[in-house]
């Protein structure tokens, strides 16, 4: 029998911590509004936190494929949680903002999260959530710096009859 090392039991934690957080985090949007995915909460929530921000600055927030990212942005306009302005510099380019809806919806999914978060971090000095957190941007980091990439190319998907796996579905 194999012992189970430490990094495998730090990445089974993780793996689960994320899974709940995920279906507390689902719930919570199915219950603002049922349009909501994880996708377009990513989006809310990073040009709620960076107004005015660029198409391209969120794809790089994401990690993401432009086209998955123009996708979600067409929905959350449609569905009236952002505009698109006129970039002062470029008349070509576009900038995104949340419309008065999306920061409504953006107040709450914040809130959301301080809740989880409070519930997650019960019971656990603030010493500790600190040292935690460094540790793991530090494991994002190592993991950044290694040479395998975040999310594998078209090839590899193609190899496993999946086409599209490499834009993040």
């Amino acid at each position: 029998m194999n012992a189970v090392t430490v990094s495998t039991q730090v990445l089974d934690a993780l793996h689960n911590l994320i899974f709940i957080y995920r279906g507390r985090m689902r719930a919570e949007m199915h219950r603002h509004d049922d349009r909501l995915n994880r996708n377009s909460v990513r989006c809310l929530l990073f040009v709620g936190h960076q107004p005015l921000c660029t198409h391209k600055e969120l794809t790089d927030y994401l990690h993401a494929d432009k086209a998955l990212v123009a996708r979600v942005l067409t929905e959350m306009e449609e569905n009236g949680w952002i505009e698109r302005v006129p970039h002062p510099e470029d008349r070509r380019s576009r900038r995104l903002q949340l419309s008065e809806q999306g920061k409504s919806l953006f107040s709450e999914m914040q809130k959301a999260r301080a809740k989880i978060g409070e519930q997650m971090m019960q019971g656990c000095p603030e010493a500790l959530q600190k040292q935690l957190a460094a540790q793991l941007l530090q494991m994002q980091a190592n993991l950044r710096a290694s040479d395998a990439p975040d999310k594998p190319d078209d090839s590899s998907c193609e190899k496993r009859g999946n086409r599209r796996c490499a834009d993040g579905k």
